[in-house]
């Protein structure tokens, strides 16, 4: 009669920390599952019948009564009937533990199934209730009559709604083998607010945690109201609001929503959100976390709405950590005719979003309204929050992205309100075997609205993006502050882009960090480039490496840009602030005379402070990076050989700055000393 469920996170090494000598290190990402938090798939058991349970335990056959329930709102105007229900309602009761619904055919139910509910300002705790559902291929056809079920009376199956949840723990709804006739909201453990001022059980803290909606094997049609997913939810828990409307006088002080969790396995779906833990607005909480909830997806079809509704994620509360969204083997139809849709692990935190992971493997991502120029947009996000969006992490693998995908954020902070600190740093992008299209962009931090009178610590720094086997095009930016037209004041340093060998294509923008003031979005930033590309925009970088592994690469220079502006190189300061140089080279042939071409502009080359073209003594201020730090990535990086180039002379001619070998052309040159390998995450 147990529900197997096991939600292992194994966590792999992700660290971007670990200083690697980059002269012996070439990414090769691979399409394994080691890439991945691995997830493993509960298999649901459904009991064939109550056993001993008789009074915790209700079975329909596909005959006998049906239920009459109620919303579960906490409105009195809305203390409504729904009929051709099932489950379990209480009234005036504080607990409904363990109960037990199963449901094997679908005969005349036709309402609400719950395996607890109520509806009352009261605080209820309602803990291990289980709903099982298995039609064994059958249609299930919503026949209800009068009263609608929406969101807020609970949806359409919950095992566990109460108006007031003071404690709603590890309910779960199992459904597998079954057709639904239109779309309809599922809940593992659903909340209309965490808290109340009710004079018998009044409470502000309140639990929410360990629920979880397991489909398997499951269709949900397209229902007939016009809209197809129509406002349609499917989350491990939901919670409308911390405090009730219509009991505006209670006040929450703690909420945990943690824990929760939705897999979905062979699904045919319709509808309009997925959720570990949906949370519909969070205004008026106290202490609010939503931490370690899961949306797993595997070898589904998920066809979208187009409302207010419309997005994929993991949590959603003021401080959000250790969420884990992962999509794979799938197909994503997304319509955006009226309404923007967010694939995000976390969706909106008002404070924190923090170490949170997004998984897209073998995936197509359709845009369904592509040729419509007043459609909106999708975007891919790691972490969303108004002030502070760290150590999120996007992994895009052999996924195919539809043209209304046009955002790839590793952490936003929005720096809504006039916060004192909007950051977001330490994020990480990966696309791997996952093409780029013209309207794309990819950035590591993001903080787009800063103000510089109410926010005092702004930065989007320490973010990687690597691009391995795909098609180049778009934009990228490691660090962005503000927007193209409105750049923000603040730090976009050290972050990092790299983009791997045997790629192709033209970017629109190639930035390290962006923002208002050179100064603060240059220091630290890096460009790995193993392929030969093309810009339209570029700058941002203080670090310049060029890995070489094949004689082709020297045929063109490794970075064209087209941007109309000269390039600003660091040669006037201090030696850790002048820009760097740094050839490393694997497999090729190497004479004197061998020239590098490394940077063609033919708008020139300037140094940054005095806006003078470069002189050849400049040239000699441009140093080396001896040991660059790149992320080291367990089971998709191996380290490979790549000699540093000790020996060579810049020198800027037609536009192009090379370096050129010393030496009688046709002399074999001396390439650097190989040093030892970096030793691979753990």
């Amino acid at each position: 009669m147990n529900t197997k469920k096991i939600f292992k996170l194994s966590k792999i090494a992700l660290s971007i920390s670990i200083a690697i000598p980059l002269s012996f290190f070439s990414l090769q990402l691979m399409a394994s599952e080691d890439h991945y938090n691995k997830i493993i798939f509960p298999e649901i058991e459904i009991p064939s019948d109550c056993g001993s349970s008789i009074d915790t335990c209700k079975i329909y056959n596909g005959t006998g009564t049906l239920d009459t329930l109620y919303s579960s709102a906490g409105d009195s105007t809305r203390f409504y009937k729904i009929e051709n229900s099932f489950g379990f309602y209480v009234d005036k009761k504080q607990a409904s533990n363990g109960n037990i619904i199963i449901i094997n055919a679908p005969g005349t139910l036709g309402g609400v199934i719950r395996g607890a509910s109520s509806n009352g300002l009261g605080g209820v705790s309602f803990n291990d209730n289980r709903v099982f559902v298995d039609l064994n291929g059958q249609e299930l056809k919503w026949t209800y009559s009068g009263n609608q079920p929406k969101i807020q009376d609970g949806g359409w199956i919950s095992a566990a709604a109460a108006s007031a949840g003071k404690q709603l723990k590890n309910n779960s709804v199992n459904i597998k083998n079954t057709i639904f006739s239109e779309s309809g909201s599922i809940f593992g453990a659903y909340a209309n607010s965490a808290s109340s001022s009710d004079s018998t059980s009044s409470f502000t803290q309140s639990s929410i945690t360990g629920n979880s909606v397991i489909l398997d094997n499951v269709t949900m049609k397209s229902n007939n109201q016009g809209n197809p997913g129509h406002g349609s939810v499917v989350a491990g828990a939901y919670l409308f609001s911390p405090t009730n409307v219509w009991d505006t006088s209670a006040k929450s002080e703690s909420i945990d929503l943690s824990n929760n969790s939705v897999y979905i396995r062979k699904g045919d779906l319709t509808l309009d959100s997925i959720a570990g833990a949906f949370v519909y607005t969070d205004a008026d909480s106290g202490s609010f976390k939503s931490n370690n909830n899961l949306t797993f997806i595997d070898s589904s079809t998920v066809n979208t709405g187009d409302n207010a509704y419309n997005r994929l994620y993991s949590a959603s509360a003021p401080n959000s950590q250790d969420n884990v969204l992962s999509i794979q083997n799938s197909t994503l139809n997304i319509n955006t005719n009226k309404s923007s849709y967010a694939i995000r692990t976390v969706y909106a935190a008002d404070r924190t979003a923090e170490n949170n992971r997004l998984n897209i493997s073998n995936t197509t991502i359709n845009t369904l309204s592509e040729n419509d120029v007043n459609a909106k947009s999708v975007d891919i996000t790691g972490g969303f929050s108004s002030e502070i969006s760290n150590n999120n992490q996007i992994m895009l693998d052999n996924s195919v992205l539809g043209r209304k995908v046009t955002s790839i954020n590793g952490g936003i902070s929005n720096g809504y309100d006039g916060r004192n600190q909007a950051v977001a740093d330490n994020n990480l992008v990966v696309l791997n075997k996952t093409d780029m299209h013209d309207k794309l962009s990819v950035k590591g931090g993001y903080v787009y609205n800063v103000n510089p009178d109410t926010t005092q610590n702004v930065s989007a720094s320490g973010n990687s993006i690597i691009v391995e086997s795909s098609h180049l095009a778009g934009s990228i930016y490691g660090g962005v502050l503000g927007t193209p037209d409105k750049p923000g004041i603040g730090k976009a340093e050290n972050n990092t882009i790299t983009i791997g060998v045997d790629q192709s294509g033209s970017f629109n923008a190639l930035w390290g960090g962006y923002g208002a003031a050179f100064d603060s979005t240059y220091k630290g930033n890096t460009l790995n480039l193993m392929s030969n590309v093309s810009t339209s925009s570029f700058g941002g970088f203080q670090h310049y490496n060029f890995y070489y592994s094949s004689n082709e690469q020297l045929k063109n220079p490794m970075l064209q840009i087209n941007s109309g502006t000269a390039t600003a190189l660091v040669t006037s300061r201090d030696a850790s602030e002048n820009s760097t140089v740094t050839i490393l080279t694997k497999g090729i042939d190497i004479n004197g005379g061998t020239k590098f071409q490394l940077i063609n502009n033919n708008s020139g080359f300037i140094d940054a402070d005095t806006k003078k073209s470069l002189t050849e003594e400049d040239l000699k201020k441009i140093g080396q990076s001896s040991a660059p730090v790149l992320a080291n990535f367990k089971s998709i990086a191996t380290v490979e050989q790549y000699s540093p180039l000790k020996d060579y002379k810049l020198e800027i001619s037609d536009g192009t700055l090379s370096a050129i070998i010393p030496g009688t052309p046709g002399t074999p040159g001396t390439p650097g000393t190989p040093g030892t390998p970096g030793t691979p995450g753990t």
